[in-house]
């Protein structure tokens, strides 16, 4: 029997493998951008999201498209204000990045504009060629992705819905249970490192709701009922973290026991929801309706203010991001031609999603990566002389960067890895080949340096 992350690992290779072969077999110029595609949709959580993610993309591609072509009608010949206007954008995508409906939309809309008008270098002939290509290439993937996750191993949402709710509850059982031996045994030290995070899953979980449900009678036509679910584990989730005292703090066992007691009703009123109990469930639903209404005012002003000051300052850094690059490319003539201030922004754009920690860490994983798709780029690619040979090359390294790495806290890893392995080897996808060493180590030294300028601006604003 195989695992959900085998599963999930051979649709990607298999959809990347297809998109490829496609891609080659139509003679179009950029074959990785079908795979780059299929990695980005791919990073959803079932079928149903990746839909979803998959229309954001065509239509933030659209619409960068378009943003394009007016940039390069106005400002063919115009370095200061087609840079300003440029800026301008960035900023308003990633301020708008965080909107929970259409905000992979605006961040794929200046994706492609960024490529599209930093390709086309003014010219519009060429401009609306590259255009034209992306467009073709990402509908590409789009459709493979859709066909082989349709068909092979579907996830489905109301699966996926109802296996980590049922992974939430049990954690909080066991946290629960982990509280009662503490006080039991008089040991209260492990209490001071108890905090549950299990915020992202209960995310997922208000996800899977909002999607549409025309394949899941229960999530459409109970819908409120399992609203009422999410929010209850959002609320036992902070009850549990507020019942364990800070480590400087001193503990207070009378107060630790009341707070069991109510979360005890708590889990059990859950519990009882989830095997179909109506009771329970109205019951549910009261009792979070009471909690939350005299509190919701003051905590919701406040996390609009924090929210707002969050995007500001992530602004911020994508604005000095991406000016720094292209501030060093025009003054210093760093090699590369486009490609240095066009990947620093598009690292700028994803800023919201690469605090310092993570930065830290792809920085290692890219020379990882470089170092391993070099490697092979040299020995192994020289030697394929068949289409199917080059497809297999990228399936096998595909379900190796997914098997291994198939954690939701490696979503970083297996995207970095699957970017750097087209992005090292693309002198292989062309109608005719080039194994030119010089290009796939520049672009490692230029992915390097826009990782440690990026890594410095979010040290800076503290992101």
């Amino acid at each position: 029997m195989l695992s959900p992350a085998i599963k999930e690992a051979i649709k990607v290779a298999l959809s990347i493998g297809i998109a490829i072969a496609l891609a080659l077999f139509f003679q179009w110029e950029k074959p990785y951008w079908a795979a780059v595609t299929v990695i980005a949709v791919s990073m959803s959580a079932t079928f149903g999201h990746g839909i979803q993610r998959a229309n954001l993309l065509l239509l933030g591609t659209l619409t960068g498209i378009c943003y394009a072509f007016l940039m390069i009608s106005l400002f063919p010949q115009d370095r200061f204000l087609f840079i300003c206007f440029f800026t301008l954008f960035l900023a308003v995508c990633v301020f708008f990045s965080d909107n929970k409906k259409y905000g992979y939309a605006f961040t794929m809309a200046f994706t492609v504009f960024a490529i599209i008008a930093m390709m086309g270098r003014g010219n519009g002939e060429v401009s609306f060629n590259y255009a034209i290509l992306r467009a073709q290439e990402a509908t590409l993937g789009v459709l493979v992705y859709s066909a082989v996750f349709k068909l092979l191993w579907p996830v489905s949402a109301e699966s996926r819905f109802f296996g980590t709710l049922k992974t939430i509850a049990q954690q909080f059982q066991l946290t629960q249970a982990t509280i009662d031996q503490a006080l039991v045994n008089n040991d209260t030290s492990t209490l001071e490192s108890l905090q549950l995070n299990i915020q992202p899953a209960i995310d997922e979980l208000q996800d899977l709701l909002d999607l549409p449900m025309s394949n899941s009678y229960r999530l459409r036509h109970e819908k409120a009922k399992w609203q009422a679910v999410v929010n209850a584990c959002s609320g036992i989730k902070a009850h549990i973290n507020r019942s364990v005292p800070p480590a400087n703090q001193r503990i207070n066992k009378d107060y630790i026991d009341q707070q069991l007691v109510d979360l005890s009703q708590e889990i059990t009123l859950l519990e009882l929801a989830l095997k179909g109990d109506k009771s329970s469930t109205g019951a549910l639903i009261d009792y979070w309706q009471q909690g939350t209404n005299s509190t919701e005012a003051t905590p919701n002003s406040t996390t609009a203010k924090n929210l707002l000051q969050l995007r500001l300052k992530r602004v911020m850094s994508a604005v000095a991001i991406s000016s720094t690059c292209f501030g060093l490319w025009i003054y210093f003539a760093i090699p590369g031609s486009f490609i240095f201030p066009m990947l620093g922004a598009v690292f700028a754009n994803v800023t919201r999603l690469l605090p310092d920690s993570i930065i830290r860490q792809a920085e290692y994983f890219t020379l990882l990566w470089g170092a391993v798709f070099l490697a092979q780029f040299c020995l192994v690619l020289t030697n394929i002389t068949e289409l199917w040979q080059l497809c297999g090359f990228y399936m096998v390294n595909t379900f190796f960067i997914y098997a291994v790495f198939h954690k939701p806290s490696d979503a970083v890893i297996r995207m970095l890895g699957g970017i750097m392995m087209l992005i090292m080897t693309m002198g292989a996808l062309y109608a005719t080949p080039k194994f030119d060493i010089v290009m796939p180590i520049l672009m490692l030294i230029i992915m390097l340096m826009v990782l440690a300028i990026a890594r410095f601006y979010t040290r800076l604003f503290r992101l």
